[in-house]
Formats: C-alpha cells, sequence, structure tokens
C-alpha cells in the first residue's frame, strides 16, 4: 500500500524529525511505500527563534542558530522520504493533493493550535486527501490535555472526516472522545515503535570521556543548578544541547547537534538528565540512566504526557524537582530495572501497532 504521511518533520525539533523517521520504518517494516509530505508552513518552519530574532548585527548565537539548521536539513534530506513537491500553504495541498492509497497524519504536536500559528491548520488532519481515500491519525497529541474552546467547533469538524484516530497521550484521547463522540485509542509515540534505540545513531564512534547529557526545553537557574549537581554526583562533565546564548552561565559545554548527533550524545550519556518527553523517550530506547524534570509555568500543562508514559513503563520514580538535590543524587546512583520496562514497552508497542496495522486493512472507513 502506498501511503502518505503529514507531520511536524520540518520543525527544528530533534523529536519531531525523529519521530517521523521512526514511523516512516515501521510502515516500511510492514511492508508498505511511505512518503513524507513536505509541507512546510511558516509556522513550522520559520516559528520565532530567539537566536535568529534577539540580536541585530553578527552574534555567535547566529552562527548556532545557521548550524543546527542546517544538520537538521542535512538529516532529512539523508533519512527522510520526501515527496518531490514542497507545499507551503494548506490551498496548494488541496489544489494538488499527493496521490496515495491512504493518508496518516501523525504524531507530534499536531494539534496543537499554539504551535500552528493560534489556530487549528486542516492540513494536519489530512482534509485535502482526495474524496473515499482512508484517513487516519496516529498517536496525535494536543500538547496539553485539551483544546482552547474558540478551537472546539473547528476541532469537531475536521476529526469527524478522519476515519480512524488515536492519540499519543491517554487524557487526550479522553478529551477528544468526549468532545466528539468518537471512538479514540491510545498509541504510543513512534520513535517507541523502534526495538533498537540506537538505530539513528550514525554520528561517529563511541566517545572516550563520559558525560552526562542534558536536554532542557527551559533555561532556568534551578536547571542549571540541578544539572551541576548531576555531573558533580557522577564525577563527570556535562554535555548540554538547547542552551541559552549566555553559554558562560551553563555547568558544562555546550553542543549543536542535529538529530543523529543528538541520539548519539543520548546512546552514550553515563545519564540523561531531561525536562523533555522525547528526551525521556530516548533514554528508555538506549537504557540510559535519567531523571526527568516538571515543566514549570506556561508549560507545566505538558507534563502529564510524560508523567502517563513513565507510569506506564514503571518508572514514575525518575521525575524529581530540580531543587531536590537529594533526590537527583540518589536516582544517579540508583541503576534501573530495564527487563520489566522493556515488557510492558513490549505491550504498548504491540497495541499500538495492531491499531494502525487494524487501520490500514480494515475493509470499510469508520466514519
Amino acid at each position: 500500500m502506498n501511503i502518505s504521511l503529514i507531520t511536524f518533520h520540518c520543525a527544528i525539533s530533534h523529536g519531531a524529525v525523529l519521530q517521523t523517521l521512526a514511523l516512516c520504518r515501521f510502515l516500511k517494516e510492514a511492508g508498505h511505500a511511505v512518503e513524507i509530505v513536505d509541507y512546510r508552513p511558516d509556522a513550522i518552519e520559520n516559528p520565532p527563534d530567539w537566536r535568529r530574532d534577539r540580536f541585530r548585527g553578527f552574534h555567535p548565537a547566529h552562527a548556532e542558530w545557521w548550524l543546527t539548521r542546517r544538520r537538521f536539513a542535512a538529516f532529512r534530506s539523508s533519512y527522510l522520504p520526501l515527496s518531490r513537491k514542497t507545499y507551503r500553504t494548506f490551498a496548494e495541498l488541496q489544489a494538488d493533493p499527493p496521490e496515495a492509497d491512504a493518508y496518516v497524519c501523525g504524531s507530534d504536536q499536531i494539534w496543537n493550535p499554539h504551535i500552528t500559528n493560534g489556530a487549528l491548520d486542516p492540513a494536519y488532519f489530512l482534509d485535502y486527501a482526495p474524496a473515499g481515500k482512508r484517513r487516519i491519525a496516529y498517536a496525535a497529541s494536543l500538547g496539553g490535555t485539551h483544546l482552547p474552546p474558540a478551537c472546539l467547533a473547528t476541532f469537531r469538524d475536521l476529526v469527524s472526516r478522519l476515519d480512524f484516530i488515536s492519540c499519543r497521550e491517554a487524557e487526550a484521547a479522553a478529551f477528544v472522545a468526549d468532545t466528539t463522540g468518537r471512538e479514540v485509542a491510545t498509541a504510543i509515540d513512534p520513535a517507541l515503535l523502534a526495538a533498537d534505540g540506537g538505530a539513528w545513531d550514525r554520528a561517529g564512534r563511541r566517545p572516550h570521556n563520559p558525560y552526562v547529557f542534558a536536554f532542557t526545553l527551559q533555561h532556568r537557574d534551578d536547571l542549571w543548578t540541578a544539572i551541576a549537581t548531576g555531573a558533580r554526583e557522577l564525577g563527570v562533565p556535562a554535555r548540554i544541547a538547547n542552551g541559552p546564548w549566555k553559554w558562560w552561565r551553563l555547568p558544562g559545554r555546550p553542543v549543536h547537534p542535529g538529530p543523529d548527533g543528538w541520539v548519539h550524545f543520548v546512546r552514550h550519556a553515563a545519564a540523561v538528565l531531561t525536562d523533555s518527553f522525547h528526551g525521556t523517550v530516548f533514554a528508555i530506547l538506549n537504557h540510559r540512566n535519567f531523571v526527568v524534570f516538571p515543566l514549570a509555568g506556561h508549560m507545566a500543562d505538558r507534563n502529564p504526557r510524560i508523567v502517563r508514559l513513565l507510569e506506564s513503563l514503571g518508572l514514575q520514580d525518575r521525575l524529581a524537582q530540580p531543587t531536590d538535590l537529594v533526590a537527583i543524587r540518589r536516582l544517579l546512583r540508583t541503576p534501573i530495572d530495564w527487563p520489566p520496562v522493556e515488557r510492558r514497552l513490549a505491550t504498548l508497542r504491540q497495541t499500538s501497532a495492531q491499531f494502525l496495522l487494524r487501520a490500514l486493512s480494515a475493509l470499510w472507513p469508520r466514519r
């Protein structure tokens, strides 16, 4: 079967790009031909970026921004099966949709209006797919647990045109089911469908010297203190990705990897310190000791997705406040018993794979 996939493949986000590749690989291993719609709306490809927008004239942060984007572009060009045509707007997709037997949207936060310029983007609901074609949402995420009231009417209308629906978080699945009256499954992030956590590690040899790898979405003093504490506890330096432009404030060396280099840093770390969902996912896939810090402020509504993932794998004790330095030290000295985690993950993989493969093979749509 020829499958057309749309997701946030062009975002400068390690997790977004890697989950795209993971879903492609899963579908190919299941015997399908996959093509990613090269949809590049400005809100995803060129969102506000402090490294680009904050400074006038030359600044080292500009070089970091350019280097990061170049590494992401090289990874996409090498590993993602992109459509020949590039689409910039939903209208372009409607006018000339890619041809396929089935259309899949997801995973990642494709239904989060705060990312898609304040409104829901119909492209990420497959609203451009020709009539009569199968439309499947796999592990789509709202980002949080609900949508703004202003989006609900549009959301109900767009979801009504999907044949099969699954969300990445249980809370989001319950919200979508209650809001739309549709049957909604819960499915794991595509990256977790992979049994080999190092499948994307093509960045070179194993490092000679140990280190702690830190990847945080937020830039906070309590996080820097926690990272410094973790590095001291293990007696190794810290390598910090996605840090602020004030690099001299960091308790370690800043690094700016592309998606494959990022996996390399996770895979060979003595421990991973993160507040990121995909940072957590890849620490689990690579059997790294890790500590997860809750997000704060306006990003706190993203915490349930990490909490539910940890709970589903029996790893809820890996969550610690960055101010709880005693807990951080204890966790870094406590190895994780991986066989029970893998058994739970295998069950989640099976149910998620069954949803997607049954949706692709069903004899009739469920709309």
